[in-house]
This record gives C-alpha cells, sequence and structure tokens, in this order.
C-alpha cells in the first residue's frame, strides 16, 4: 500500500513533463513558421523599392529627352555663311550727250552693299541647286526663297539709280563710272533671278 501514492506522483509528474514538452515543441513550431513569411515580406517592399526607383529614373530620362527634343526643335534654322566679299571695282565712265535730269547718289559703298548682296544671292541659289540634286526639295526651296529675298533687297537698294541708268542707256547720256558699275552688276543679276525663279523662289 505504500508504493502507490509514488506511482501516482510518478505519473503525474511524467505527464507534466510531457505537456510541457508539448507546450515548447508547439512554440517552436509556430516560431520556424512565421519565420519565411517575416522574410518573404522583407523582399516584397525591397522589390517593391526596386521597381519604384526605376520608374523614377525611367521618366526623368523620358522628360530630358522631350525637354532636349524641344530646344532642338526651337533652334531656328542654320544661316548660310557669308561669302568672300568681293571688293567693287569700278568701271570706265561712259561718254555721251548731257543728261537731261541728273542722276540720283550713287556712290562706292552702296554699290559694296549691291555686291554683297548679289554673292549671298547666288551662294544661297546653288546650296538650293545642290539640295534638290541630293533630292532634299524642301531644302532647295528655302535656299532660293532666301536667294529671292536678298535680290529683292537689292533692287530697291538701286531702285532711284537703275531707272536712271536705263534711261540713259536710251538716250546716250554720258554715265559716271560708279553708273557703268551698276550696270555690270544688274547684267549679273538678271540671269540669277531666272536661275532662282526656276528653282522655286518665291
Amino acid at each position: 500500500m505504500a508504493t502507490r501514492p509514488t506511482s501516482s506522483r510518478s505519473a503525474s509528474s511524467a505527464g507534466s513533463s510531457r505537456s510541457r514538452s508539448s507546450g515548447r515543441g508547439a512554440r517552436g513550431g509556430s516560431g520556424g513558421n512565421a519565420q519565411p513569411f517575416v522574410f518573404g515580406g522583407i523582399g516584397l517592399v525591397v522589390v517593391i523599392a526596386l521597381i519604384a526607383m526605376m520608374n523614377r529614373g525611367g521618366n526623368g530620362s523620358t522628360q530630358a529627352g522631350n525637354a532636349t527634343a524641344a530646344e532642338q526643335a526651337a533652334k531656328p534654322a542654320a544661316q548660310p555663311a557669308a561669302p568672300a566679299r568681293t571688293p567693287v571695282k569700278l568701271e570706265a565712265s561712259k561718254a555721251g550727250g548731257p543728261p537731261k535730269r541728273p542722276a540720283p547718289a550713287l556712290t562706292e559703298a552702296t554699290l559694296q552693299q549691291a555686291r554683297d548682296l548679289l554673292a549671298t544671292a547666288k551662294t544661297l541659289c546653288n546650296e538650293g541647286i545642290t539640295a534638290r540634286t541630293a533630292g532634299d526639295n524642301t531644302k532647295a526651296r528655302e535656299r532660293q526663297s532666301l536667294a529671292k529675298t536678298k535680290i529683292d533687297e537689292l533692287k530697291k537698294l538701286v531702285a532711284a539709280a537703275s531707272l536712271w541708268q536705263e534711261e540713259a542707256q536710251l538716250e546716250n547720256w554720258a554715265q559716271p563710272a560708279e553708273y557703268m558699275t551698276l550696270e555690270k552688276l544688274l547684267g549679273e543679276l538678271g540671269p540669277l533671278e531666272k536661275r532662282v525663279r526656276m528653282g522655286g523662289g518665291t
């Protein structure tokens, strides 16, 4: 009879040990199962952050590209290089009858300006012809139109003098050297104006 209580306590002690072991096992299992979720959550956050940074970088590159394209579009069209200046050389004066009206003032400076406009118009016309040969009709028309503008400026510059010179030729008046120089310049202008018009200059 004295051994029964001892057996009961042993059984109770064994039961308590199994309960504590079970509890620890359960807690250990829960902790082990939670770790993959924690690591997975951290990885997801890192991926989202990387995607956000890439999107910001891509948008910045796109905006920079758009800005560069806009700046290039805003730039004015390149102007032709100014041709080398040809100094005016006065021609010999022409003998003839006395003019019935005085010639308008025509200086060497005005003749030089007219010569420069003629040289620029020739350069633009040649560039237009080259562009048309290369198949760039848009550039060809643009250059010929610019050449026509220079020709118009030249004709306006010497309008009064050219009218007097034309009358002097018809009436066989005596002409000073400046007007004979203008006659030669206008002789070059006629064929050039025809080429520009045929090339699309308006």
